[in-house]
């Protein structure tokens, strides 16, 4: 059972949250380093939500996929919410199936550690503030 209903309930909680950390200097300058368009699959409900590198900054989009784009993580709504609230470790995921990335998994893992400190307790604190406290 997944705690959002319809994808803008999920780009609402953890889309807008996606927007905001790509915004900070500290995650948001590793995937900018990256020079690569991240396109991240959601399922149940079906959700996308592309990153791109642009200049010196990172344009978050909502819905739509793009085919162009090699980089992708696959993965359901709720573990990526369980995934930001420190529920479930990236390793097991990806070693469950969980979490799949195509084609190269090094990327992504080397984030890790940036959304270990500086991304999940900044959920948190997200889901608060939208008063979304059921999703804690």
């Amino acid at each position: 059972m997944t705690r959002f209903s319809t994808p803008d309930a999920f780009y609402n909680a953890f889309g807008t949250f996606v927007r905001r950390i790509t915004e900070s200097r500290g995650f948001g300058g590793a995937i900018s380093d990256m020079s690569t368009p991240v396109q991240l699959e959601f399922t149940d409900p079906e959700a996308t939500i592309v990153v791109r590198p642009y200049a010196s900054s990172l344009q978050v989009s909502f819905g739509q996929p793009d085919p162009s784009i090699v980089a992708v993580m696959t993965l359901s709504t709720e573990t990526a919410h369980q995934l930001m609230l420190g529920e479930q470790s990236f390793r097991g995921a990806v070693d469950r199936g969980d979490l799949v990335f195509t084609p190269e998994i090094r990327k992504f893992l080397a984030l890790v550690p940036s959304l270990s400190f500086a991304v999940f307790p900044r959920y948190r604190d997200h889901l608060r503030s939208l008063g979304r406290q059921e999703l804690l």
